[in-house]
């Protein structure tokens, strides 16, 4: 079995996600590393995406992130792994308060 790989603490994270101009995402685990979402196509690893991520009551931040991994999950979902690669500390701090939940 693979060690695990993460640096940062997740929390499972449902909300819909808005990416690269108009679409949408379904978001499954959120961490001050990056998020993981459920799309309906494949996104290639290496991909650079604009994401807008509504935190419930910590509000909303924007966020730029590239796409580590990619697999299919079904006939019609994909899961991808998404690394912040501009996360400032406003945002750094609204995932962690919504993390400690």
């Amino acid at each position: 079995m693979e060690p695990e790989r993460r640096c940062y603490k997740r929390k499972k994270f449902n909300a819909f996600i808005d990416y690269s101009s108009e679409k949408k995402a379904e978001s499954k685990n959120i961490s001050i590393g990056g998020i993981c979402i459920l799309i309906d196509h494949h996104i290639s690893e290496g991909t650079i995406l604009f994401l807008v991520i509504p935190l419930k009551k910590m509000g909303i931040i924007q966020v730029i992130g590239e796409v580590i991994w990619s697999k299919k999950v079904s006939d019609k979902k994909y899961e991808a792994g998404i690394e912040f690669l501009s996360l400032n500390d406003f945002s750094k701090d609204k995932i962690s308060s919504y993390i400690e939940e």
